[in-house]
């Protein structure tokens, strides 16, 4: 018998999710589309009724595969789904968001207009708000240079994510793309280096909300880990060396607003889950960069980073209780 040609493949990590998987599942299902995909849900040693969930939609939908493995996070995840994707294309989702209606069929057909990468908006769902992401800066660059700045400075959530994307399967075996760095900012080492090998004027952007992310406790980091400084100077160091071997030479201006953009998270995540963080603390991390230095990259970010750089660098404990009050822990 001739097997089908699979057109598109859909990667979703899974750890304890049996409370949202079949939302995700459903919304994916009921997708009118033209074309054969497949849905790839890799199991990350769930210890919840997951895998009984999958096993049960499986017998519905004979286009769902499950492959398990132990406790290794979602970079180990994602990395085992391309291992088994025979798609042209590929996407990821997260096992507790949803896709809009016709997502699949919108984002399929436009890559498949010779394009290498599609982006479409997105909506993030809090418990108490919604907010949209429907506006990017990487597709207004006229080069290579101007497109890679963009990314690294200007970048939204939603440049940075996997979720709103689809890929060419191709580019990703032909320049063997992976996820790495402990799971931290994995995705946007992933995503630099796709970018680094899409042809110019083949990134594209759907100006349509297609993606639903569920901004909840959940499957992604929710307490303190003490080696996010590692992590993120492994981080840094990757990108250098990344445009190091491409030849981009980048201010260093701009290069200071990557890297204070990083050691921004980095305060954000002991903010929110480092109990002894405190202002103190928080001026020793600043201290890696001179005023002057931090002045000359505030040109280069979006102006609410801007401003959250400001406050952050010059009244931390002011940052600290409003960071709090914004983002509490629960």
């Amino acid at each position: 018998m001739i097997k089908m040609k699979i057109t598109l493949s859909i990667i979703i990590p899974m750890y304890n999710a049996e409370q949202t998987i079949g939302r995700c599942l459903d919304s994916i299902e009921r997708q009118q589309v033209d074309f054969p995909f497949e849905i790839i849900v890799v199991d990350d040693g769930s210890t919840d009724d997951s895998i009984g969930c999958i096993e049960a939609y499986q017998k519905k939908f004979a286009n769902i595969e499950l492959f398990r493995q132990q406790n290794l996070k979602q970079s180990a995840a994602r990395n085992n789904g391309l291992d088994h994707a025979k798609g042209d294309y590929v996407m990821f989702f997260d096992s507790d968001d949803i896709v809009e209606k016709n997502m699949l069929q919108i984002m399929v057909h436009k890559i498949e207009a010779d394009n290498d990468l599609v982006m479409c908006g997105i909506k993030k769902i809090y418990p108490d708000k919604t907010v949209v992401e429907d506006q990017t800066d990487l597709t207004g660059a006229k080069n290579e240079k101007d497109l890679i700045t963009n990314y690294l400075d200007k970048n939204k959530e939603f440049d940075t994510g996997l979720w709103n994307k689809i890929f060419r399967r191709s580019l990703i075996q032909g320049h063997q793309l992976r996820f790495n760095n402990g799971n931290f900012f994995e995705d946007s080492l992933f995503n630099l280096r796709y970018l680094l090998n899409c042809r110019p004027g083949k990134v594209v952007f759907i100006n349509q909300i297609l993606y639903d992310l569920y901004k909840t406790l959940g499957t992604t980091t929710t307490s303190f880990n003490p080696k996010i400084s590692y992590w993120a100077s492994k981080y840094e160091n990757k990108v250098q060396a990344i445009l190091n071997s491409r030849g981009l030479h980048v201010k260093t201006a701009i290069i200071n607003a990557f890297k204070i953009r990083t050691t921004l998270y980095i305060i954000h995540h002991h903010i929110k889950y480092d109990t002894s963080w405190n202002k103190t603390k928080q001026r020793r991390y600043w201290s890696l960069y001179s005023i002057p230095a931090i002045l000359k990259a505030l040109q280069y970010l979006p102006k609410r980073y801007a401003a959250a750089v400001i406050l952050a660098r010059f009244s931390p404990q002011t940052y600290i209780r409003l960071y709090q009050k914004k983002n509490p822990v629960t």
